[in-house]
């Protein structure tokens, strides 16, 4: 993919737009065809599409490929006029580094044997050890996501105790700090603080009040600053179960409070 003459990219829907739940139906019926003759044109040895529901499965629909699912959700597979057809997820999305190798080292196998008929039983045999990577990842993000889910309903009752309340019914996760500030513990699995009165993003020129003072602060405590957050944390940081994570986080937070008043006494 390095070398830009042994491949051609292009889309199947040829219209640029941000999302295409925005296109019209008949966009679907009819761009395909003018794809398929550019497919025609240039004969290629294989096909490779990036996405298997907006691009393998139209592909499949208007030429007629019976598709061949090798590994749910990661792999299909099909023949049209005796050209190797490929579908995996689109490389926008973030893939893991287990699921990477697994359809990287899938599709350096398949392309070197274009000539053989491949099925799921023969593909995931082959690659079980791979498989078993990936679907153990799965099931740890699975995981993770529960924890944090945990983690953001458990915290309300302990921060409470170190006087530290929730300021808006309809933002549960959100929390007053010293100084105005906003604590988040966010159920996407991290914690984060910024101005309350925050309503753009920080820059180097922003002017809220003690911006560059609290980021040196919260980078004693591993905060990442970013354009919306003075510092932001994930989770696992702190731990890798529920009780882990809050302690840390109050534990944490406790501290931040006292230095965060020290910091902005005038204003209080």
């Amino acid at each position: 993919m390095d070398d830009e003459h042994r491949f051609v990219f292009t889309n199947m829907i040829l219209f640029n737009t941000s999302k295409a739940k925005g296109l019209p139906k008949v966009a679907f019926e009819k761009c395909p065809q003018s794809t398929i003759e550019l497919i025609k044109l240039l004969q290629p040895r294989r096909i490779l599409c990036l996405g298997r529901k907006d691009c393998f499965q139209l592909l499949c629909k208007h030429t007629g490929v019976l598709p061949t699912e090798l590994i749910p959700s990661e792999l299909s597979y099909g023949r049209w006029n005796n050209i190797p057809v490929y579908g995996i997820p689109h490389t926008s999305k973030r893939y893991s580094y287990e699921e990477m190798n697994l359809i990287g080292k899938c599709l350096g196998y398949m392309f070197e044997h274009e000539g053989e008929m491949f099925t799921s039983d023969n593909i995931q045999k082959r690659f079980i050890t791979e498989i078993e990577q990936w679907k153990g990842r799965k099931s740890n993000s699975s995981l993770s996501a529960k924890l944090s889910v945990e983690v953001s309903k458990g915290i309300t009752s302990r921060l409470l105790e170190l006087g530290i309340e929730n300021y808006d019914t309809k933002h549960p996760e959100r929390f007053l700090l010293p100084g105005d500030l906003n604590l988040s513990v966010a159920k996407q699995g991290y914690v984060a603080i910024r101005h309350k009165s925050y309503s753009q993003q920080y820059t180097n020129e922003s002017t809220y009040y003690y911006q560059q003072e609290l980021i040196t602060l919260l980078e004693k405590y591993q905060y990442a600053p970013s354009r919306v957050w003075l510092g932001q944390k994930y989770f696992k940081k702190y731990g890798y179960t529920v009780q882990e994570v809050i302690d840390g986080i109050v534990g944490e937070v406790k501290e931040l409070c006292m230095e965060i008043s020290v910091l902005v006494r005038p204003l209080v």
